[in-house]
């Protein structure tokens, strides 16, 4: 017996079924707006250093104390998103939530646009952080409740790029917890390794190596990408029971942007006070403590369903 394409599209066991296609839809579309918002606060880094040169694209002095408001003030939004998200979500909805998401992220984009002061960046970043951290916390509640729980981490990471997309490829074969342990391990040691480069070449000649920090660097970001980017939220949502699972996640997501904040207020002045190289080899740290907690603390919940209690 043969079987059209459009037969074959609805069995009930094919993946691009119709139901199964309007979800990986929503998802797609969801996750656009992540994808914006990493667009929109990716900036900072590459131009940090700029902007306390003549070569700046702004139109006034920024300096380090102000780089370093700038950057935490994103993880203070994140905190507002947390708190506000987690409270309405269940209130009126998922939905009407991540609607709403799109007025702070706008008004982003206008004052990072028509900045005339530091302060225009001080809260555009503010706002960005409420979109963001507000979009952590409805973001995988809500792909989660649309999609068949076996085929849930499949669809979260279905328009990342390169290093998440290799996560959407083998999450569900090898597991969550080896992806975690891979990704945090190979962070530390890519950032390790950045340090001790950055290290020798204030002693010695490494022109001929010159191509090793874009390596490393390239390396260090699909590695953060395959588990602490691609996975993470993946096994938040899957560890915690169904009947606490909103409050749950929102509790740990305003934990993890207070720690954003922490991290990018301290960044610029670690730069500064101690040089590259000792941030660098502290960032790995983190990293290596994190492998070990993962590891000795972290239960694998491949296959778990998203009903269990």
């Amino acid at each position: 017996m043969k079987l059209t394409s459009g037969a074959l599209f609805e069995h009930t066991n094919c993946l691009l079924n119709r139901r199964n296609r309007y979800q990986f839809l929503a998802t797609f579309l969801v996750n656009i707006s992540t994808f914006a918002h990493g667009i929109g606060i990716g900036w900072m880094s590459p131009v940090m250093r700029q902007l306390q040169t003549p070569e700046s694209p702004l139109s006034f002095g920024v300096f380090v104390e102000e780089l370093s408001w700038i950057g935490s003030l994103l993880g203070i939004g994140s905190v507002i998103g947390n708190l506000l998200a987690g409270f309405l979500q269940d209130r009126i909805g998922r939905k009407p939530v991540m609607f709403a998401l799109t007025v702070p992220y706008v008004c982003f984009w206008l004052l990072s646009y028509f900045a005339q002061s530091v302060q225009y960046l001080y809260l555009a970043r503010l706002l960005a952080g409420i979109t963001g951290g507000g979009g952590y916390i409805v973001f995988p509640i809500f792909i989660s409740e649309i999609s068949d729980a076996n085929m849930c981490t499949i669809v979260i990471g279905a328009v990342q790029i390169v290093g998440t997309y290799t996560t959407t490829l083998i999450c569900d074969q090898f597991g969550r917890k080896i992806l975690l342990l891979i990704s945090t391990l190979g962070a530390g040691i890519c950032l390790a390794a950045f340090g001790c480069f950055t290290y020798f070449a204030k002693l010695y000649d490494l022109s001929a190596l010159g191509w090793l920090p874009l390596v490393l660097l390239s390396l260090d970001v699909f590695l953060c990408n395959i588990g602490l980017v691609g996975v993470f939220f993946v096994v938040l949502v899957e560890v915690m029971p169904a009947k606490i699972r909103s409050v749950a996640v929102s509790t740990f997501v305003v934990i993890l942007s207070c720690t954003v904040f922490v991290s990018l207020k301290i960044f610029p002045l670690c730069m500064q006070y101690w040089g590259i190289s000792i941030t660098l080899w502290s960032s790995s740290l983190v990293a290596f403590v994190s492998f070990v907690y993962f590891l000795l603390f972290l239960d694998e919940t491949k296959g778990k369903s998203l009903l269990d209690s």
